[in-house]
């Protein structure tokens, strides 16, 4: 193989992971945070739950709303695809993904003290 081929080659698979990453992982990201909704009453729990809540939305807000003052994770690695900058966008794929597995775990932790699990 040629080194213009390698070079093709190695073009085309990272076009190919930022168009997926932009199309459908951000998106599928995007839902999964959308589907976490409070299910307790305030008034009816306990302040395990009230704390968990708390740190869900926290780390929610952190990966996926922008603030008038921050952008959001998913927010910069979109513009980090726009931009073309594929080594900051996936250093913070990285990061997200962690942060997700997170979430997923600290809102499994809440559904469970609720009995919902």
């Amino acid at each position: 193989m040629t080194a213009k081929t390698l070079e093709s080659y190695r073009e085309a698979v990272i076009e190919q992971w930022a168009t997926e990453l932009q199309n459908r992982t951000l998106q599928e990201m995007r839902a999964l945070l959308g589907e976490a909704v409070k299910l307790h009453d305030s008034s009816d729990c306990v302040d395990y739950d009230e704390k968990l809540w708390q740190q869900i939305i926290e780390l929610r807000n952190s990966i996926g709303k922008n603030t008038l003052t921050e952008r959001c994770l998913l927010a910069k690695i979109a513009k980090a695809l726009d931009q073309k900058d594929y080594d900051v966008a996936s250093e913070l794929q990285i990061e997200v993904q962690q942060k997700i597995e997170e979430f997923i775990k600290l809102y499994t932790v809440y559904r469970k003290n609720l009995f919902l699990a």
